[in-house]
């Protein structure tokens, strides 16, 4: 090899190395750029974890007292039921008694 290519070579080995450390520096930079974001998620997902936690306990807490709701509903209308029962009797008893005429 002539001393020209021998200086050609280490120019485009030395051009080389040069290029790969830019890119490098560059792929470092989004590689850091990439870490950041992936913390940044992982803070939101575990928010989001804990929010969908706390709805989780709400959604028990609500339900827990939708059917304690409902039981006393319930039972509320049976007592209604029960009274509306009597005066039902009540007034078919007076009709029946107002349409007997009864002994003779």
């Amino acid at each position: 090899m002539s001393p020209d290519e021998v200086e050609r070579t280490m120019h485009f080995l030395l051009t080389q190395q040069a290029q790969f450390a830019a890119n490098s520096a560059i792929l470092e930079g989004k590689t850091h750029q990439i870490a950041e974001g992936l913390i940044g998620l992982t803070a939101i997902v575990g928010r989001l974890a804990e929010a969908q936690a706390q709805t989780d306990q709400q959604l028990k807490e609500t339900a827990a007292r939708l059917k304690e709701t409902d039981e006393r509903l319930s039972e509320h209308i049976r007592t209604v039921e029960s009274h509306l029962d009597i005066v039902i009797e009540m007034f078919e008893r007076r009709l029946r008694d107002e349409n007997d005429p009864g002994p003779s």
